[in-house]
């Protein structure tokens, strides 16, 4: 059976994920600074096409490595410090799409 959070949701975005590396701040998924800076963890679905992502200020080294995430998987980023660090990235040659729940 799927857990349930025990966190609000404040904030939800759908982007593209592609071959340039995509910070969590980017303005497709539409975060302001002060959603971000509220809250406590993410939750990020891919939907599409495999993604890569980091949290480490690190998005040049992303192309090399990272956390793989399959379609249809999620993971939870927790720490605001990590959430707003977040890049991701294509997993594969073709762009992926990944949905981000932010939670406070």
């Amino acid at each position: 059976m799927p857990t349930v959070s025990s966190t609000q949701g404040q904030a939800f975005g759908t982007i593209t994920v592609s071959s340039t590396a995509l910070a969590i701040s980017a303005a497709g998924l539409g975060f302001t600074a002060v959603q971000l800076d509220q809250c406590s963890r993410a939750r990020i679905t891919c939907l599409t096409q495999p993604v890569v992502f980091r949290y480490d200020d690190s998005a040049s080294a992303l192309t090399t490595a990272g956390h793989y995430l399959a379609i249809g998987q999620t993971v939870i980023i927790d720490d605001n410090w990590n959430v707003k660090r977040l890049f991701f990235l294509r997993g594969t040659g073709v762009d992926g799409v990944v949905t981000v729940t932010l939670e406070g």
